[in-house]
């Protein structure tokens, strides 16, 4: 199950791409521009997330997936919020952790 949704309150909760737990992120210690490894406290189970900004309007996004996304998957990042494309001509390689 691959997860989106738009991040609107300073509390950020990350969603487990298994079992749909949410997780609270009180610190707000998670980067973002980058794919973070997770595991689920509900679960026990690794997903993968991701806090991306669009350059559009300028809200953050937050994705998650059961393993890391593919090229494809991520080329096809939408913007929550205003729907435009996350990432118009950057190529994301897989096996790198950061994004931009």
């Amino acid at each position: 199950m691959d997860i989106s949704c738009l991040v609107k309150s300073s509390l950020l909760k990350p969603r487990c791409a298994h079992c749909g737990h949410r997780e609270d992120d009180g610190y707000e210690s998670l980067d973002d521009q980058a794919l973070l490894d997770i595991h689920c406290s509900g679960c026990r189970r690794a997903y993968v997330i991701a806090v991306l900004e669009c350059d559009h309007c300028g809200e953050e996004s937050l994705f998650s997936w059961t393993s890391s996304p593919t090229p494809d998957q991520f080329a096809q990042l939408n913007c929550v919020g205003c729907r435009q494309p996350l990432r118009d001509d950057e190529t994301f390689d897989a096996s790198s952790q950061q994004l931009a």
